[in-house]
């Protein structure tokens, strides 16, 4: 499946963070815990109506599935990596015409490097 990362909105990629954590924590995730982690790490309360129309436009946009057992659980069908990747890809290309120096110079700027942070990349480069 492959869909565009444009396709989902802030509101559902914050829902679907919550998935990816919680399914490595719990495995199965319901809309309870994920109300819950909106909640402790975001400070984003939701009616649970709003979280469900949240988690019905994301397995209609091919990122999770849904099974009922007396309750319904979620679970990721999009890796977190995958679109991640999908997502510094697109922006690379689009802010930096594709330069990865340009990228990675910008990346760079955002805060200051750790001693651990240089030995880590120069490990990289090589």
């Amino acid at each position: 499946m492959n869909r565009r990362t444009t396709e989902i909105s802030q509101c559902e990629l914050t829902v679907m963070k919550c998935i990816w954590d919680l399914k490595a924590e719990t495995g199965e995730v319901t809309c309870a815990q994920v109300m819950e982690k909106l909640k402790e790490d975001y400070g984003l309360t939701y009616k649970d109506t709003t979280v469900y129309t949240f988690l019905k436009n994301l397995i209609n946009k091919g990122f999770v599935s849904s099974e009922k057992k007396g309750i319904t659980y979620y679970t990721p069908i999009r890796k977190e990596e995958d679109y991640r990747t999908d997502l510094l890809k697109q922006s690379k290309k689009f802010w930096f015409n594709d330069s990865v120096a340009d990228f990675v110079e910008a990346v760079l700027k955002l805060d200051t490097i750790t001693a651990e942070d240089k030995k880590k990349i120069k490990g990289l480069i090589k």
